[in-house]
């Protein structure tokens, strides 16, 4: 696995958990998972530390109770909004609070459509 694996990996954990610290123990706990019970050959070790550290942050939520649901709002309210997103300027402390007023679900669901 190379620099910019784990580079990856890490963002991908500091969208997951929205703090820095969070996200460097998650990665540190997933590599540790996949080291002691991971396959001995993956042939996409990349993907399956994904798949580790997804269910790690779910379990983590789990135990402090925090994973919650809500309901999407509904498409016909959502008519008439602004179609082409790359002619949209975006005010940056608008997109931070929005950001931060994101679940960690949401945040992993908008970077996997990103991606």
């Amino acid at each position: 696995m190379e620099r910019s694996d784990l580079d990856q990996l890490f963002r991908h954990c500091l969208v997951l958990t929205g703090h820095r610290e969070d996200a460097q123990d998650l990665l540190q706990a997933g590599i540790e998972r996949y080291l002691t019970h991971g396959p001995p050959a993956a042939t996409h070790p990349v993907g399956y530390l994904r798949r580790i550290l997804r269910n790690l942050h779910i379990d983590q939520l789990r135990r402090l109770g925090v994973v919650s649901f809500e309901t999407l709002p509904d498409p016909d309210r959502l008519r008439g909004v602004e179609a082409d997103l790359e002619q949209t300027v975006v005010d940056a402390v608008a997109l931070d609070e929005a950001w931060n007023e994101l679940s960690s679900l949401e945040r992993e669901a908008l970077l996997l459509w990103a991606v």
